[in-house]
């Protein structure tokens, strides 16, 4: 219900703005935005595109899927979740990063001291205390962290970094608000963690991680299998499992092959498959398609 109102409360302070310009198609993200798009819908007859990036459950939904008139997911795993709980088959359009901005300065070597990063949101799905348990572990070896972002668990997080007696290696930091600022710190960093939960149904983060050719270490959940193959282009692990995090790290560190063959297979991959630009013109091709139907063709 507080999704409801939130997203009814934003219809109506934009709702001269959508009057005004009359657009062809809206691009919601949520089922809780389909009842604002249906009431703009009938008043200037654009189409409504669901981009499915998680579940958007609530109490009215299943009703109202239908009443879109296209859909498509980020990921594999959110289109299976389309499916278990709307009946409806969708297509898969991986987001995508644009490479030729994501590109590292140099190869990622290991110079000295490991640099291991975990950056986005601080929130508990975002299994951060499992990253900084499996850190603890790994004490005996050479390395120094930085956790980039802010939420409701940062709190958390420092008083778990300082019950450890890790607050002189592993350095939080404010999240960073720009593209440049992201490139700067994925530029500096050789390990990149996303250990989070099945709730990250995809990770566009990840993807310019991985466009940087850094090594990754990810929760096995999720949309993450769709973009690594473990021992490959990554290591994929367990969520909740800050021991298998650790060996992960070990594994790293103490194999400068491995590390180069992850870090190596990364880039490619991304350019084969999750490059923005190839990705983003199946999106304005769904678009395209969806403008010309007739309003409320629906699924």
């Amino acid at each position: 219900t507080r999704k409801i109102i939130e997203r009814l409360t934003f219809g109506v302070a934009c709702r001269k703005l959508f009057l005004a310009e009359k657009y062809d198609v809206i691009n919601i993200h949520k089922t809780y935005d389909i009842p604002f798009a249906m009431w703009a819908r009938k008043r200037t007859g654009c189409r409504i595109v669901w981009r499915s990036h998680g579940p958007g459950l609530f109490w009215a939904a299943t009703r109202l899927v239908d009443k879109v008139d296209a859909i498509y997911a980020v990921s594999r795993c959110t289109s299976d979740d389309v499916l278990k709980n709307y009946g409806v088959e969708v297509p898969v359009i991986h987001t995508g990063v644009e490479t030729d901005f994501f590109r590292p300065s140099g190869k990622n070597i290991i110079s000295g001291v490991p640099r291991l990063l975990y950056f986005g949101r601080l929130q508990g799905f975002k299994g951060i205390k499992y990253l900084v348990e499996a850190l603890d572990r790994v004490r005996d070896l050479d390395w120094e962290a930085h956790i980039v972002g802010d939420g409701a668990e940062k709190d958390a997080v420092e008083s778990q970094i300082r019950e450890l007696g890790l607050s002189d290696r592993i350095h939080m930091q404010a999240a960073k608000r720009t593209p440049a600022d992201v490139r700067s710190i994925l530029d500096e960093s050789n390990i990149v963690f996303f250990p989070s939960s099945q709730k990250d149904t995809f990770s566009n983060a990840m993807l310019e991680a991985m466009s940087m050719g850094r090594a990754i270490v990810a929760s096995n959940t999720g949309g993450f299998p769709e973009a690594i193959t473990s021992g490959e282009n990554g290591i994929l692990v367990p969520h909740g499992d800050p021991g298998a995090i650790a060996d992960a790290i070990r594994k790293l560190i103490d194999s400068p092959e491995l590390f180069q063959k992850i870090s190596g297979n990364c880039r490619p991959h991304i350019e084969r498959h999750f490059e923005s630009r190839s990705n983003f013109e199946r999106v304005e091709r769904l678009m395209e398609e969806t403008a010309s139907l007739p309003a409320g063709a629906g699924q």
